[in-house]
């Protein structure tokens, strides 16, 4: 059985997550990824913090981290 986690952000949308995103979420931060990328940019993930960038920043940050 998947175990739902309804959260609400700090503008008060509401956001229906599994547990295993969220864990996913917390590994991510805690070994201090800079960057995931959604492919593609809607309302949603805009709600979730998600920020658009230029592709040349994109690549800097890919090649940064590359040769980190």
């Amino acid at each position: 059985m998947d175990i739902l986690v309804v959260l609400e952000n700090n503008k008060g949308a509401i956001h229906r997550m599994s547990l295993e995103a969220i864990v996913a979420a917390q590994k991510l931060a805690a070994e201090q990824y800079k960057l995931i990328d959604c492919q593609v940019y809607n309302s949603h993930l805009a709600s979730l913090g998600a920020k658009e960038i230029p592709r040349k920043e994109f690549i800097k940050i890919l090649s940064n981290a590359s040769q980190a």
